[in-house]
């Protein structure tokens, strides 16, 4: 099966309409553009970073109130017990999944720890 061919003219030429341009014209959109960068770019002026040589502005020093909170955090901590042998049991369950997201295998690992001292196992 052969395809029909467009008809010509006297002339030779085709009597199809022409193909669009590549490209869009040039003309208001990249002044459009120019202009829609240089807002944008005056926009995000004052969120840039100081210029090399300028420190940022100084923080406030710690009051008070806030050396108070960390003399009481700290002892909150040193009231805790000092835990020298303990134990602990870790549970860990992996699955693995199929395309439809249904399980294909699920494995559980069970593990006790146990510290006495320095040593743990």
């Amino acid at each position: 099966m052969t395809m029909p061919q467009p008809s010509r003219s006297a002339t030779g030429r085709s009597d199809l309409p022409a193909p669009p341009p590549l490209r869009p014209p040039v003309g208001r959109s990249l002044a459009a553009a120019f202009v829609c960068t240089v807002i944008w770019l005056g926009a995000a002026a004052p969120f840039a970073r100081p210029a090399c040589g300028q420190s940022p502005p100084a923080k406030p020093a710690a009051g008070p109130d806030a050396l108070a909170l960390v003399e009481k955090i700290g002892a909150r901590i040193a009231s805790y017990p000092k835990l020298e042998s303990w134990q602990a049991r870790a549970s860990s369950t992996t699955s693995r999944m199929t395309s439809d997201w249904k399980p294909k295998s699920t494995t559980v690992t069970e593990k006790i720890v146990t510290v006495n001292g320095g040593l743990w196992s």
